[in-house]
């Protein structure tokens, strides 16, 4: 996902994500799991709507290398029941869905997904933009500032600087400079500077909720040498094709 605030930030935000759905999990009832099993069932016997659906789904197996065609309709043992660690086979996903319980689906989640769980594998990349980004003006900052000019002898109370700058969220230090600019046209020029002057020690002093990183949970394991990492890795085996295609025509080149 890309976003203005900071990977540990929105990191954090997806494990409380995972952790709501938890919830959402235990409290469906069997009518509401019963309905999201027949929407699943209808969208994997789904037909292609057209030319380009169809080569869309095609072209998968194709550049992923396996020519996995029949995925949709060939036998096999299921995924699903991989994932369950149930010994079922030659079943398909959709005739083995009918099979699945809430209870499988919420073990799965426990044990595979949520963060609470010892058992699940998960690699989250983070990248940081290099570029400078721009402070935001939390409402304890902007009233230090707004008082910061009454003691200078500025009066400021028919300015509605609540509303205006808090209408969409947390302002950045350059609307909340712009806006301020335009309203203290008249102030003496020494005072506003001055107080300006202090902008960046308020926002220090009172941070924004846009800007705060967050923090990560103590186990998690921080890959500091990228190279040692990826040479650790096991090498997997070359894709190839799952089913023999000998009907396929031969090319003359």
């Amino acid at each position: 996902m890309q976003s203005e605030r900071g990977p540990v930030y929105l990191e954090g935000r997806v494990e409380a994500f995972l952790d709501h759905m938890k919830g959402v999990i235990e409290l469906m009832t069997d009518e509401e799991f019963a309905e999201q099993k027949h929407g699943l069932e209808r969208k994997w016997r789904e037909v292609a709507k057209n030319l380009e659906e169809e080569v869309s789904r095609f072209w998968v197996h194709i550049d992923s290398g396996y020519l996995d065609f029949s995925r949709r309709k060939r036998h096999r043992r299921s995924w699903f029941a991989f994932l369950c660690s149930k010994n079922l086979t030659g079943t398909e996903d959709v005739e083995y869905l009918t099979t699945i319980s809430k209870d499988d689906v919420l073990s799965l989640f426990l044990t595979r997904v949520h963060p609470s769980s010892k058992t699940r594998s998960k690699l989250s990349v983070h990248l940081q933009s290099q570029k400078p980004q721009s402070k935001h003006v939390s409402r304890a900052a902007a009233e230090a500032f707004a008082q910061a000019m009454q003691e200078h002898g500025t009066q400021i109370e028919d300015i509605d600087w609540n509303d205006s700058l808090y209408a969409d969220g947390e302002p950045t230090e350059t609307q909340f400079s712009t806006f301020w600019k335009g309203e203290l046209v008249e102030a003496p020029a020494e005072t506003s500077d001055k107080v300006f002057a202090a902008l960046p020690h308020l926002l220090e002093q009172f941070p924004a909720q846009k800007d705060a990183q967050g923090s990560l949970s103590e186990d998690v394991i921080h890959i500091e040498d990228v190279v040692a990492f990826r040479k650790s890795l096991k090498v997997s085996e070359h894709p190839k094709p799952l089913v023999a295609w000998n009907d396929l025509p031969t090319p003359r080149i």
